[in-house]
């Protein structure tokens, strides 16, 4: 260190940082070049919306769940008969897989 800049770090370890990073940069893309990155096209408050939108249903609570490796949305409603149900959407295709009533 240069005792009239004590702030100043040494330049190579700025340089040793830079190429940390290439290293890692080069080593990320490889990881990841057979998997999927985990997300969903279909967000829970859109599934919530849709489910809404069918009218007279009140949204009582909602939760994602993993289902044969796929990501399902689990809406609890009221429906307007009174009867709880549970309707489940494909959280990728946004498609409704079913919808059946509490017994």
């Amino acid at each position: 260190m240069n005792p009239d800049f004590p702030d100043m770090k040494p330049r190579w370890s700025m340089n040793y940082l830079r190429l940390l990073l290439i290293v890692c940069m080069a080593f990320v893309k490889p990881c990841f070049a057979e998997k999927t990155l985990p997300f969903s096209l279909l967000s829970i408050d859109e599934a919530t919306q849709k489910v809404l939108e069918q009218g007279g249903n009140k949204v009582l609570a909602t939760k994602t769940e993993n289902v044969d490796g796929k990501k399902v949305h689990v809406i609890k409603v009221l429906s307007s008969d009174g009867r709880v149900q549970h309707i489940k959407i494909d959280a990728d295709s946004g498609e409704i897989i079913n919808s059946k009533p509490d017994e």
